[in-house]
C-alpha cells in the first residue's frame, strides 16, 4: 500500500478495512484457512479414493487368479462317478415285481379296499370297480416287495387314503401294525 508514494514499514492492524478488497485482514486470513482446509480434505479424500481403487483391482486381480487356478485344478481332477439311484439288484427286483404285478391283477381286478373302508370313509364307492394300484400291507423291503400274501389290489383313490390315515387303515387291517412294518416273517 502506498499512498502518494510513500511505503510504509509495518503491516496495517488485522482489523483495519484494506480499501482494494473491502474486508479485514482477519476475514482475509480466515477464508485463505477455510480455502487451504477445503483443499487438504479435497487431497485427502481423492488419494483415499485412488487406495481404495487400487486395492480392490488388486484383489480382483488376485480372485480372478486363484479361480483360474482352482478351475485348472478341477479339470485335471478326475470326476467322481456318480452313485447309481437304484442298485443293480434293486433294479432286478423292480423289474421282477412288475412282471408279477400285471398277472396279479387280472386275476384280481376289483379294488378290494373300497369295500372294507365304506364304513369309515363317506366318500368311498362301494361298488366293484377296477384296482390301478397294488398296496403292501407290510412295506415293501427286500423280499416284501415280491410277496403276494400281503398285496392288496386297490383303486389310486383307495391307496392315498390307506397311507393319509394310518389308523383307520390299521383298525381295518389294511396296514401292518407298528411292529411288522417292514418286518418279513414266514
Amino acid at each position: 500500500m502506498s499512498l502518494y508514494g510513500y511505503k510504509p514499514k509495518t503491516k496495517p492492524a488485522l482489523w483495519v478495512q484494506l480499501p482494494q478488497r473491502g474486508k479485514t485482514l482477519c476475514e482475509v486470513f480466515a477464508k485463505e484457512a477455510r480455502d487451504a482446509e477445503r483443499q487438504r480434505q479435497r487431497d485427502e479424500r481423492r488419494r483415499a479414493a485412488a487406495e481404495h481403487f487400487a486395492l480392490a483391482r488388486q484383489q480382483y486381480k488376485e480372485a480372478k487368479r486363484a479361480a483360474a487356478a482352482t478351475e485348472r485344478i478341477i479339470a485335471t481332477r478326475k470326476q467322481p462317478k456318480r452313485i447309481a439311484q437304484r442298485s443293480a439288484s434293486q433294479k432286478l427286483r423292480t423289474a421282477e415285481y412288475l412282471a408279477a404285478r400285471r398277472p396279479f391283477l387280472a386275476k384280481r381286478p376289483n379294488c378290494e379296499a373300497c369295500p372294507k373302508m365304506t364304513g369309515a370313509n363317506p366318500l368311498v364307492d362301494a361298488k366293484p370297480h377296477p384296482a390301478t394300484d397294488i398296496h403292501h400291507k407290510r412295506g415293501r423291503l427286500g423280499k416284501l416287495l415280491l410277496d403276494e400274501r400281503h398285496w392288496l389290489p386297490c383303486c389310486k383313490q383307495a391307496h392315498d387314503w390307506i397311507h393319509r390315515n394310518p389308523a383307520l387303515a390299521r383298525a381295518l387291517n389294511l396296514l401292518a401294525q407298528p411292529g411288522e412294518w417292514n418286518r418279513y416273517e414266514l
